[in-house]
């Protein structure tokens, strides 16, 4: 899949790159405790990814997704939404947080399509923003 085999992020913040490469490295294992761990370093990941406009995220993010976005508004509603939903779904699920209460992945099924869209929905904005190569 190109999309993880390809995944080269050059974001200049050497923490992020870190945890997007080492989250695609053990996403391309087999071990499901692996793929976990991805799916938990690529939400870290994408936290920060919402800090690079500024430390601010309420202010930050929608400088982001505006230069992400490339001039297109209904572009710009959809990366607003994604970011919205999963933001949503990494604080419900046994991703970033593991409190009682909060729900594991039904399957890792369910915890590799997490991954790939998380996955996409970073590579689409740090590409059109000049951060991937």
């Amino acid at each position: 899949m190109q999309l993880v085999s390809e995944f080269r992020p050059k974001t200049g913040d050497a923490t992020l790159d870190g945890l997007l490469e080492d989250a695609m490295v053990r996403f391309l294992s087999r071990r499901p405790a692996d793929r976990q761990d991805a799916l938990e370093k690529l939400w870290d990941a994408f936290e920060r990814v919402k800090t690079l406009e500024g430390s601010n995220k309420s202010v930050a993010v929608p400088i982001l997704l505006g230069n992400a976005a490339l001039g297109s508004d209904p572009f710009r509603e959809l990366l607003t939404d994604e970011f919205h939903l999963l933001t949503r779904v990494g604080n419900n699920f046994t991703i970033r947080h593991h409190e009682i209460g909060k729900t594991p992945p039904p399957s890792d099924h369910a915890r590799d399509y997490l991954f790939v869209r998380l996955a996409s929905v970073v590579a689409v904005v740090l590409r059109h923003t000049g951060r991937m190569a």
